[in-house]
């Protein structure tokens, strides 16, 4: 099927989401995503340039923390899939048992007390860290997983992830957004960077958490079969989602790219002249991550119609996986000293339009996923499922944390030398432009390999599809004529 093929005229999904709910749906994905990016984007830099903890030892440790935590949420998952609330429900009662918590234990990682010791400093942070983990991992397997119940149609599916998934982007660049020139002009404002962050995991993690409420107002209406069998055959469906291990797999080798986050390169190797005026490394990147966000804001809104255009959500992945490899070399041979640096970001810009496409795609392919699981084998994996995408984030996120603190150890990297306005190492200096660029480009080239692999056309898609409604329409039917004067009442409280 090539890339720009189109697909025949289809009759439009019935659309059984209302819009209010789809809205307040959105709020909680952006209230997830402020603590989202608090944590996993600025939790290294926190413990790096304001603990002053070293980058080997915390990019280990926050590693080995998420790989353990990651083996863990497909056991999370499958407990999910195997009880329901009184109900009926198994994934919306959580949403609103969760937000708080969650947004309080978000807060509290990023305050410092002022500790006597970094070791004690670090181990404060480390058990909020774990208490946040675990607490994300079931709110956000329950707040995904509405996306596959909300609707029994793939189509209206799509359209719920392309939103959240706009909801959510803002939700993830706004921390950075505001925090970067708010470190570059502390003196100014007359805070310390501590009391920045402090302010900070206020702002997006209890606010994040307490916006997350909002998906509570979501309603499940994809009916899950009663549960089945074992704990370890619910884990054992796992096998069975070819799809879903695909992506997996696709995410773990992209992760293993050689590279660091942003902060280091924008924060030590960038100064650009504005009218006369330097603006600092961080601040840059946030006018950077504005010019990249400019195109992708807009093409959002079309994603659903260019996958169709390019003949699937596959197809959407790896257009921007080759998009991605290409540009960032030829970013790099460019450079990014003087005006150059404006002529990467117009490149990247165009890149990042088909890259951010990927986590709808990526989305509405998992949801597709248990469909396909559950008309192969009679079981709806939701829990298992979602918390397996916890299981991704939380392995790759651990993999680029290790090898992000490794190799600024071996390019001898040191924050202190910042606030005594010495420069960093030669190495870094020499090596950080081609690990910051290229390493994701190598990463790319690793997720191609899974991701040709994957088949799901859309010719089984609705075949799928059909087959389920029919299923359901005969056991909802059977049940009528069981039990004409049943009627299904309850409350939020846990039912094992």
């Amino acid at each position: 099927m090539g890339f720009f093929k189109k697909t025949a005229p289809e009759e439009k999904a019935e659309r059984v989401v209302p819009n209010r709910e789809l809205v307040r749906l959105s709020a909680a994905f952006h209230g997830q995503e402020l603590i989202y990016a608090m944590v996993s984007t600025w939790l290294m830099y926190y413990c790096t340039d304001v603990l002053y903890l070293g980058a080997g030892i915390v990019g280990t440790i926050i590693g080995i923390c998420r790989v353990w935590d990651a083996v863990n949420d497909p056991l999370a998952g499958a407990v999910v899939d195997r009880h329901r609330f009184k109900s009926g429900e198994k994934l919306r009662p959580l949403l609103k048992i969760l937000p708080l918590p969650l947004g309080l234990s978000s807060m509290l990682i990023f305050f410092n007390f002022g500790f006597a010791s970094k070791t004690a400093a670090f181990a404060y942070v480390f058990i909020f860290y774990l208490i946040w983990d675990i607490l994300y991992s079931f709110h956000d397997l329950a707040l995904y997983g509405m996306t596959s119940v909300m609707s029994p149609h793939s189509t209206e599916r799509g359209r719920i992830v392309q939103w959240i998934t706009i909801a959510g982007g803002t939700g993830f660049i706004l921390p950075g957004f505001l925090l970067q020139p708010a470190i570059d002009n502390s003196a100014r404002l007359g805070l310390t960077q501590s009391q920045v962050f402090a302010v900070f995991g206020v702002l997006c993690g209890l606010g994040g958490g307490l916006l997350t409420f909002f998906a509570y107002a979501a309603r499940e209406r994809t009916p899950s079969p009663p549960p089945e069998g074992s704990l370890r055959e619910s884990l054992h469906l796992v096998k069975e989602n070819r799809i879903m291990l695909l992506l997996i797999l696709a995410n773990i080798l992209n992760s293993l790219s050689i590279t660091v986050p942003p902060q280091y390169f924008f924060k030590y190797m960038v100064e650009v002249e504005i009218f006369g005026r330097t603006v600092k490394g961080l601040t840059m990147m946030s006018v950077s991550q504005v010019l990249l966000g400019i195109p992708t804001a807009g093409a959002l809104f079309f994603a659903t119609k260019a996958a169709k255009k390019l003949g699937g959500m596959k197809n959407v992945l790896v257009l921007a996986s080759l998009v991605n490899i290409i540009f960032r070399a030829a970013a790099y041979l460019i450079g990014y000293e003087g005006n150059r640096f404006w002529i990467v970001i117009g490149m990247m810009s165009v890149a990042s339009v088909p890259l951010n496409m990927m986590a709808i795609a990526t989305t509405t392919l998992w949801g597709d996923s248990i469909d396909y699981v559950e008309w192969k084998t009679g079981r709806r994996t939701e829990g298992i499922s979602f918390s397996l995408q916890n299981f991704k984030n939380k392995i790759t996120g651990a993999l680029s944390t290790i090898i992000a603190g490794f190799v600024l150890e071996l390019l001898r990297f040191d924050a202190s030398k910042y606030e005594l306005g010495r420069s960093q190492s030669d190495a870094f200096n020499k090596w950080i432009w081609p690990v910051f660029m290229l390493g994701p480009a190598i990463g790319s080239l690793l997720y191609l390999l899974p991701v040709l692999a994957l088949k799901y056309p859309r010719s089984m898609q609705l075949r799928v599809e059909k087959d389920l409604a029919l299923r359901r329409e005969q056991n909802a039917a059977r049940k009528a004529s069981e039990n004409p004067y049943n009627a299904s009442a309850g409350t939020d409280s846990w039912d094992g």
